[in-house]
């Protein structure tokens, strides 16, 4: 019974085996050409992969190669045109014969390089730069008075005192003639040294000697941080608003114009005057946010960039937000220039202004600063550019509505006029009492 249970259906497991192998055994076997064949497609595919992986890396490495190839050509170009210059260096600071220095002959190139340009581009030295930008910081060290020169004494008249700056303290006023800087006598030679020497490090002291009511006197002067200030603003007894600016160069200027026209309502002025006399220019950006509290909407610029005939225009326009209604008048001379020119040309375009004085400078191009990694920097003019009629005045400037000269005397000097003696001035504050009687 039991041996029944282990073979239920009476199969002898022996063979169950022989039955399996059998079955095995009784499979069609592979034919040998098959397998070789096999074999021949795996070589194939195998030496078809080498011939990929081949040209792969023979193209590249061809890639590669002309891509050195360029590079060298390229580079040997570079180095063959400053070869002439290599040379030369070579020579003069071997063969020279009173000697010389080889990055002075460098920097001399650097200058050299913008000579035959336009006069506003040129090359500035590590020092320069940095003094081109405390310029327009907001910041000086000096005295704060403005001077002038005097052909009478050859001294450094002072037009301007800063309130409260080191020269007010000191006691320095207007209608002084500075003819010394500590050992240093003012004349024609010695004019701009002197005028440099006035200026120091903030907190030490330099000597002035002065002419004051005929009579010499000597004051000393610590010098001191003095805020830069371009905007000047007084009123008439009637109302009239005299702003005086005398550049555009930096972004405070903005600010003070428009803390001028503030003042200037708050004081009941209903006319306005704006001074741009021998104001040399300044900044694009500065100029358009200047222009843009005065014009109504519309173009403030046009902008024309690019060389090769690959140019490109853009308009900056002004808003509809003006903070000035009432008549203007625009005071302008042979040294108005730049975005002083642009600030008289727009006024006039838009018919908010007259313009009064002499034919202005014509400059109607922007310059651009690239800096070099040793600090110095270049200037280098890169667009021209348009008031709002899209017309250029460079080269020939404004012509003013009236044109009236400062005064008969060729070699006169407004800083040193009254305003009764200013004949341009006198006009300008006619016209406008004129149109404030119209209105």
């Amino acid at each position: 019974m039991l041996e029944n249970e282990r073979k239920p259906n009476g199969t002898d497991p022996s063979e169950a085996d022989a039955a399996s192998e059998e079955t095995a055994s009784s499979r069609p076997a592979k034919p040998k050409k098959e397998r070789k064949y096999a074999r021949i497609s795996l070589l194939l595919a195998v030496f078809i992969a080498l011939l990929l992986c081949l040209a792969t890396f023979l193209t590249t490495y061809a890639v590669l190669t002309a891509r050195q190839d360029a590079e060298s050509a390229a580079l040997k170009s570079e180095l063959a045109r400053f070869s002439k210059l290599d040379q030369m260096l070579d020579t003069l600071t071997g063969r020279y014969v009173n000697g010389t220095d080889e990055s002075d002959r460098m920097e001399a190139v650097y200058y050299a390089l913008f000579d035959d340009l336009d006069p506003y581009s040129y090359y500035m030295s590590a020092d320069e730069y940095n003094a081109f930008r405390a310029d327009r910081s907001g910041q000086y060290a000096g005295i704060g008075a403005n001077v002038t020169m005097d052909p009478e004494t050859q001294g450094m008249y002072v037009y301007r005192v800063l309130p409260n700056g080191p020269a007010d303290r000191a006691g320095l006023r207007p209608g002084d003639i500075i003819t010394a800087v500590e050992d240093i006598t003012v004349q024609t030679s010695t004019y701009n040294e002197a005028v440099a020497a006035v200026a120091g490090e903030p907190d030490t002291a330099v000597a002035l000697t002065l002419l004051r009511g005929g009579k010499t006197m000597t004051i000393s002067v610590i010098r001191g941080t003095v805020e830069s200030r371009s905007v000047w603003y007084t009123a008439t007894e009637d109302g009239i608003a005299v702003i005086e600016i005398t550049d555009f160069s930096a972004s405070y200027v903005a600010d003070q114009f428009k803390a001028a026209l503030e003042q200037a309502q708050s004081d009941g002025c209903t006319a306005y005057l704006f001074d741009v006399r021998d104001n040399p220019g300044g900044d694009l950006n500065v100029i358009c946010s200047v222009l843009d509290l005065l014009l109504p909407e519309g173009p403030i610029i046009h902008i024309v960039t690019g060389a090769d005939g690959k140019t490109q225009e853009k308009i900056i326009s002004s808003d509809a937000n003006q903070m000035v209604k009432g008549p203007m008048a625009v005071l302008c001379n042979g040294k108005t220039a730049s975005a002083a020119e642009l600030f008289t040309a727009d006024l006039k375009e838009y018919g908010l202004a007259a313009v009064i004085g002499e034919t202005t400078y014509g400059k109607g191009t922007v310059q651009s600063v690239f800096t070099c990694s040793d600090g110095s920097a270049y200037k280098l003019t890169t667009s021209y550019y348009t008031p709002k009629s899209g017309t250029g005045y460079n080269g020939t400037g404004i012509v003013p509505d009236t044109e009236i000269t400062l005064s008969d005397d060729p070699n006169a000097n407004r800083y040193r006029m009254s305003k009764d003696e200013d004949r341009q001035w006198q006009e300008a504050v006619r016209q406008l009492r004129t149109a404030l009687a119209e209105k």
